[in-house]
């Protein structure tokens, strides 16, 4: 049983060295290679562009929340939120 344990042992520290191994290629650490990272919102004006006042995670009494779906709406829409979303689970 102890050859077996052995075995066993090589071939899983075999395994977690090639997963590592290709992780490291998948990661972009490829000897060799230049990877560039660029801004796809390099150009936007932001200053300009049209921005919203945005909730996307809100619970009500229906899970874990304190306050009632209409209570919850008259909320931030005193708040002037633009985009709510209800994420009751």
């Amino acid at each position: 049983m102890n050859i077996y344990k052995k075995v066993v042992a090589i071939t899983m520290s075999v395994i977690i060295l090639l997963l590592l191994t290709c992780s490291a290629y998948a990661a972009g650490d490829v000897p060799g290679k230049d990877y560039t990272i660029t801004n796809p919102y390099e150009t936007v004006n932001w200053d300009t562009w049209g921005l919203y006042k945005t909730n996307l995670h809100t619970h009500t009494t229906y899970s874990d929340g304190e306050m009632l779906l209409s209570e919850v709406v008259e909320s931030y829409y005193a708040l002037d939120y633009d985009i709510l979303a209800i994420t009751d689970h």
